[in-house]
This record gives C-alpha cells, sequence and structure tokens, in this order.
C-alpha cells in the first residue's frame, strides 16, 4: 500500500499514526504537488485528487479519510 501524504496535512499526520499504531505497514510518500499523486486506479468519476490517499496494493485509490479508515478496519 502506498499512503499519498503532504508536508501541511493534519489528517495525513493522524491517518499515519493510526496506522502506525495498528501495526499497518505501508510506504508513504509525501506529495509537494497534485501532479504526484497516482492517475491509475482512481475511482470512475472522481475528479478529486487531493490528500490523505491511499492506493492498495490491487492499484484501487481511496481518497476519503473515513473510507481509508474503514477499509483498514481502524
Amino acid at each position: 500500500m502506498i499512503l499519498y501524504t503532504s508536508p501541511h496535512c493534519p489528517p495525513c499526520k493522524k491517518l499515519k499514526d493510526l496506522m502506525e499504531e495498528k501495526g499497518i505497514q505501508v510506504t508513504t510518500i509525501i506529495a509537494t504537488s497534485f501532479t504526484e499523486l497516482p492517475i491509475e486506479g482512481w475511482p470512475s468519476g472522481s475528479s478529486r485528487r487531493g490528500v490523505p490517499c491511499l492506493q492498495l496494493d490491487s492499484g484501487e485509490v481511496i481518497t476519503n479519510f473515513s473510507k481509508i479508515l474503514d477499509t483498514l478496519g481502524i
């Protein structure tokens, strides 16, 4: 899994901290611009490109904080 964050994103920090507490391993990429966020796997019909953004090993991209928590069972 890849977690895309940005340097000044409080929800990103909270998510990363929660994942660490639960022992969920993830590769973190700090995106300094939206052009660094993944395009492949983006939800159909979604134009939202923001952080936090979680790309699962299957390639699916989740862009909603609550949906990321639900997906990870946090």
